[in-house]
């Protein structure tokens, strides 16, 4: 039989060593990413938070400073469960880090503030408070508390809108629509809290006005007092203060007094 003929020789698979390399690149590239953004900062904040005595400025201090805790937080308050034991003691650093001017934790304290566990919202919504016009980022956040189906959350949440002050003046007609809330500590609480905001809150006269009719003593006491921290731009008010001078309460009768004082003492009358 004749020989058969020479086939030439086959070159060598080049692209599977390249393709391995470049699959062990990309894998090694991805567990350092992992281990430098996520791993560390999740163990140093764990570490932060190993010592029973940890203090919030001590965690603050060996997390690197606001900025650089607030940034190491977020990773750690996204973490599961397991994995971020320390989650609610991490959120009230992060406010801590907003106070101190740390843009970063707007974000995560946000997203704490839609948590499905109405514990965290309250919790958060009500620490935000402490922290005065600090908070003021947060302000679309609280805001939509003010829907929340659990009142004690709404509650949080308008006290610490309150808090907030003036600068919470975009917050106004949503806590004028918490005057009609049905629970009456939200209705008292909306009331003070325009009176915190003072003059800004003009805009809610009209519903403090009317809430000078609620069945409860308390509300009607607070919203005089609001309309007086709102001044001569309450004036609108006027006939209805007017009328609760006859009011049952002495409280109320005071506040309303009060309140017609300082409209009409302000606005020159």
């Amino acid at each position: 039989m004749p020989e058969a003929a020479d086939h030439p020789a086959k070159p060598p698979r080049t692209w599977r060593p390249a393709a391995l390399w470049t699959a062990g690149i990309l894998l090694a590239l991805g567990l350092a990413w992992f281990v430098g953004a996520v791993a560390v900062p999740v163990w140093q904040v764990r570490s932060a938070f190993g010592d029973e005595a940890y203090s919030v400025d001590g965690a603050i201090t060996r997390l690197g400073g606001p900025e650089a805790a607030a940034r190491k937080l977020t990773t750690y308050t996204r973490m599961p469960g397991l994995l971020a034991p320390h989650r609610s003691e991490a959120l009230v650093v992060l406010i801590a880090c907003l106070k101190s001017g740390a843009s970063s934790a707007v974000e995560p304290l946000c997203r704490a503030l839609a948590d499905p566990d109405p514990a965290i919202r309250s919790r958060i919504a009500w620490e935000l408070g402490y922290i005065r016009a600090a908070a003021t980022p947060t302000l679309p956040a609280l805001v939509n508390l003010l829907g929340d189906s659990d009142w004690n959350v709404r509650y949080a949440a308008v006290l610490a809108l309150g808090y907030i002050g003036p600068a919470a003046a975009p917050a106004v007609p949503a806590i004028a629509q918490a005057l009609h809330d049905s629970v009456p500590e939200m209705r008292y609480r909306a009331a003070i809290s325009l009176a915190g905001i003072g003059p800004a809150a003009a805009m809610a006269t009209p519903d403090l006005a009317e809430a000078l009719g609620d069945p409860d003593a308390s509300v009607r006491e607070y919203s005089a007092q609001a309309l007086a921290a709102i001044g001569p731009a309450a004036a609108p008010a006027v006939p209805a203060l007017t009328k609760a001078l006859s009011d049952g309460s002495e409280e109320v009768r005071a506040a309303a007094a009060q309140a017609l004082k300082e409209i009409r003492a302000e606005a020159g009358k």
